[in-house]
């Protein structure tokens, strides 16, 4: 029986980056995934991020009740995502992760092109939540607190990324 005690996520500490900073620009790195993130000629950096505005410490969205969807993106035009940084409570005892679904629209499509249990999709199967590494994903430093995904995701006309609380 499914506890009947409504469940809120929040999300905290949101952000993506869309383009390559100025670090990697003087290197000569290359690799499948790099390249797709390579920042080309008359293109800047932008980001996309939950930070309070007002300079307080309410870094995160606001409750995402049971059954409700919220936005985390919406961006107009052409980009790369290349970092999404993202952290989320209650943890997995209280919250299952296999239960917040997040989904990824590309280019004005009605359809997403990607749909996930949030957990999985970073790396953090079996509703666990742990520390690891990757080339693409990584979980830290807290418990796996802090979950980022390094995919190159580029778009043309625009990205939407939405979670969804199942609970």
């Amino acid at each position: 029986m499914k506890n009947t005690m409504m469940k809120k996520i929040f999300v905290g500490l949101f952000s993506l980056l869309m383009g390559v900073g100025s670090a990697f620009a003087q290197t000569n790195m290359s690799s499948e995934m790099y390249d797709l993130a390579k920042m080309k000629e008359g293109l800047r950096n932008r980001r996309v991020s939950s930070y309070d505005r007002t300079g307080n410490n309410r870094d995160h969205l606001k409750p995402i009740k049971p059954g409700e969807t919220a936005v985390l993106a919406d961006i107009k035009g052409a980009g790369v995502i290349n970092h999404i940084w993202i952290t989320m409570s209650p943890g997995p005892r209280q919250l299952s992760r296999n239960d917040i679904i997040l989904r990824m629209y590309w280019d004005g499509s009605d359809e997403p092109s990607v749909v996930s249990p949030i957990g999985p999709f970073f790396g953090q199967g079996w509703n666990e939540q742990y520390n690891y590494a990757s080339f693409a994903l990584s979980s830290g430093p807290n418990g796996g607190t802090g979950l980022c995904s390094y995919f190159a995701m580029p778009f043309a006309k625009g990205a939407r990324i939405e979670i969804e609380n199942q609970t």
